[in-house]
């Protein structure tokens, strides 16, 4: 027996936090100067291969999870077979997924009318099976609270592949064998590193012992779930590709460039708050209460920054990608609101997920789902541009959003007045912040990084009265029920309230 009940994590959910957020932000800064660089070195046309081969890679990843892994998490208790057995389902999932990978790659690179997609495709399958070698190891260091150990393999591995190797090739002159290399060298060493430093090592030559009846449902059904999702994230990108490689660079670019810091401040947060939701949904008001706090602060923190990136697109898309990425700042305005609407919506995910209301979330998915796609496809229809398809985008994921609100209020018990609340407020905090980036980026003709370090400034500090220099301030009781207790002035405890 590995854990009879659920471990309860080593560090602080604020420490936790604190290494998750560490990790995610030094990977961030990385990632800014990465693609400051590549952007420079490497022809859209090789971005958008790369989207392209993703796009494909990212449905068939969620069948070959089957979201064992992350069913582990959830579990009270887990046996040493248990683990085994998830992680021996991983890998061979995993394994039959890059298969399937490397022979649908022609179909890719012909509905993407690019040979470029194809050969990405069968490179980039690979990834399956190493992510399925690393799902159950980063389970159990997630499970277990230990978030350090996660910050740093992820701190190497990011530095590695994509600062060392795949710049090495980008200034050889091998535009896509570069961005192919950061892919494939960080996975590898996601997989080595989490194996090497998780403490009960999943046996993967052991006899082959099924998992438990109630693993597999929970993983299939968030899998599903998780794919429906893709499905309305990804036709968009799908229908950019078929009006043009270039087009699809662009689009991509506009995408990562917001919704990479997002996704992964995000994930770093839900990583910590999902063992410990986990553990709360016993004590039914404190479960609420953390989910509404939670949801607060991602919708302020989201908002903030999509609203800045939004507002600042032209000096930032200028600064961080240089010249010829005109068509990605004139997309990224609806693209950082699309990314900033899916964050939100993820923390009602992670929350029926820890709870195991994973039906409902299945429900929710597939009205959500459907929504998404007669817009979006509507769209392309009638339009046909880069920019109609990612305001599309946009509507989709406020439909998702407001689907998976009445989800958390009908089944979660979450107050629907708590949480409109909570999303106006972090719409006027957006709202608030979009100012000195349209003041002095759009309406004063100065050079784009001063005004992009003027307007940064101001909108730091509006954040900063906004969120904590009113009276009663919302921000702050959220973060005292998030383990917080020092807010102006007062003394840090923490400790979560039990």
């Amino acid at each position: 027996m590995i854990s009879s009940r659920m471990t309860v994590p080593a560090e602080s959910p604020v420490r936790s936090l604190g290494w998750s957020w560490l990790g995610t932000a030094v990977a961030g800064v990385m990632q800014i100067a990465y693609a400051a660089m590549v952007a420079r070195l490497v022809a859209p046309a090789a971005f958008g291969a790369i989207a392209g081969a993703l796009l494909l890679l990212r449905f068939v990843a969620y069948i070959a999870k089957l979201g064992v892994a992350q069913a582990l998490i959830q579990q009270e208790s887990l046996t040493a077979r248990d683990i085994n057995a998830a992680h021996q389902v991983s890998v061979l999932a995993g394994l039959i997924g890059a298969l399937v990978g490397v022979l649908a790659a022609p179909i890719a690179g012909y509905v993407l009318r690019s040979p470029e997609v194809e050969v990405a495709t069968r490179w980039l399958s690979a990834g399956l099976l190493l992510n399925g070698l690393s799902a159950v190891p980063d389970a159990l260091l997630r499970r277990a609270g230990r978030f350090r150990v996660l910050a740093g393999a992820q701190i190497v591995s990011y530095l590695i592949s994509n600062l060392i190797l795949a710049l090495v090739l980008a200034v050889a002159g091998f535009d896509l064998g570069a961005l192919l290399a950061a892919y494939i060298g960080g996975w590898v060493l996601d997989a080595l590193l989490l194996t090497m430093l998780c403490g009960s090592r999943p046996r993967l030559f052991t006899r082959f012992a099924s998992p438990r009846g109630g693993l597999l449902r929970f993983g299939g059904v968030v899998s599903l779930a998780s794919l429906l999702d893709v499905v309305t994230s990804s036709i968009d990108t799908l229908l950019v590709g078929r009006i043009g490689a270039a087009e699809l660079g662009q689009y991509n670019r506009g995408t990562m460039l917001v919704g990479l810091p997002l996704q992964q401040a995000s994930g770093a947060a839900n990583r910590v708050a999902a063992p410990r939701l986990a553990r709360a949904q016993v004590d039914r008001r404190k479960f609420v209460e953390m989910t509404s706090s939670a949801f607060g602060i991602t919708g302020l923190a989201a908002f903030s920054l999509a609203a800045f990136a939004g507002a600042a697109a032209p000096a930032l898309v200028r600064v961080v990608l240089g010249p010829g990425w005109e068509l990605a700042a004139a997309l990224l305005p609806a693209l950082a609101l699309a990314q900033g609407l899916w964050v939100v919506t993820q923390v009602l995910v992670t929350a029926a997920e820890s709870t195991g209301a994973v039906a409902q979330r299945l429900r929710a998915q597939v009205c959500a789902t459907l929504s998404g796609v007669v817009l979006i496809v509507g769209a392309y229809v009638v339009v046909g541009s880069p920019m109609a398809l990612a305001i599309a985008w946009l509507a989709a994921e406020a439909a998702r959003l407001a689907v998976h609100l009445v989800m958390a209020v009908r089944h979660l018990g979450v107050s629907s007045l708590q949480a409109r609340r909570r999303l106006s407020s972090a719409l006027l905090v957006g709202l608030a912040v979009a100012g000195p980036p349209l003041m002095f980026i759009r309406g004063i003709d100065i050079a784009p990084l001063l005004g992009l370090g003027v307007s940064a400034v101001l909108s730091a500090v509006l954040v900063v009265v906004m969120w904590f220099g009113l009276p009663k301030s919302q921000v702050r009781l959220d973060l005292q029920l998030l383990g917080i207790r020092r807010m102006a002035g007062r003394s840090i405890d923490t400790e979560v309230r039990r």
